[in-house]
């Protein structure tokens, strides 16, 4: 796990993506390409991944189908990991300087042990320092190295794919155990991100009441907790199920999402708005 920091100006938003799969042909360049000319285009925008930048299939791999992989232009053939890397940076170099941390996945642990993909490639677009590994807690600084809140990212694993008896309370169960799997790992962060699942979950702080009364009155409150505190609650924190940029249906191809019957996600990514160092809304934004 890697501890890491940003010096930010008081307002700006992070846009947090992941799983974008880039060298599988059911990668949605299109709709990845629009996100990063957003990141480059938000005069306060940056952005963090949080993994499975590249398919990685090996082809020993059960995945593995030489139909479903993206071709060197050159020789017709699935392309190799070095190629991988320069088109990944060729796409993201435009938003290099945005990059808050860059995390690899699943996907690129299958070959970590004869090339660091994600290492390699901030290497190649010039931002080795923002390579977090598998997790990485992210600690946002004022011009006074002051520490104003942090973030937490891990690629994550899967989450409990509930069997309520409709979509609203599948959809809160799902909700229910991303913040079970994130919030008992670290209690300093008001965001805590995870990805792997391809879904695209924003779970916001909940208001709670209580009452209080100053002898004369009974007045109403909320539980409130600072963004800079040592233990922020659990109800109180922003979580983020990062999306993905993967079709995972696609016409002609029988990809192995469709093979497995997993069912449709949304594409998108989560955009974390900050405004004076508060962290006022989180947004899921579909593409």
């Amino acid at each position: 796990m890697k501890l890491l920091d940003s010096v930010l100006p008081p307002d700006h938003n992070i846009y947090t993506f992941s799983d974008t799969h880039e060298e599988y042909i059911g990668c949605a360049d299109d709709k990845l390409d629009e996100f990063i000319t957003t990141v480059h285009d938000d005069p306060i925008g940056y952005s963090m991944f949080g993994g499975d930048a590249f398919e990685t299939q090996y082809v020993s791999h059960k995945y593995y189908d030489p139909v479903t992989i993206k071709k060197d232009v050159s020789s017709g053939n699935p392309t190799i990991a070095a190629a991988q890397i320069e088109r990944s940076a060729e796409r993201h170099r435009p938003i290099k300087d945005k990059l808050l941390a860059w995390l690899i996945g699943n996907h690129e642990l299958r070959v970590i042990g004869i090339v660091n993909l994600g290492l390699n490639l901030m290497k190649e677009i010039g931002r080795p320092e923002i390579y977090a590994g598998y997790s990485c807690k992210l600690a946002i600084k004022d011009d006074k190295g002051r520490t104003r809140y942090k973030i937490y990212s891990n690629h994550g694993k899967n989450i409990a794919e509930s069997r309520a008896g409709t979509e609203r309370q599948r959809e809160a169960n799902r909700a229910a155990s991303l913040q079970r799997a994130l919030a008992p790992i670290y209690g300093d962060c008001i965001v805590m991100v995870m990805g792997h699942t391809h879904r695209l979950i924003v779970t916001k702080p909940l208001r709670r009441l209580y009452l209080v009364d100053d002898g004369r009155k009974i007045k109403q409150k909320y539980i409130t907790t600072k963004p800079s505190d040592d233990y922020i609650d659990p109800e109180n924190r922003y979580y983020i199920n990062s999306g993905s940029f993967f079709r995972s249906q696609m016409l002609n191809i029988d990809t192995y999402a469709e093979r497995n019957m997993y069912p449709p996600t949304e594409m998108g990514y989560a955009k974390i708005i900050v405004r004076d160092y508060q962290v006022v809304d989180v947004e899921k934004v579909t593409v």
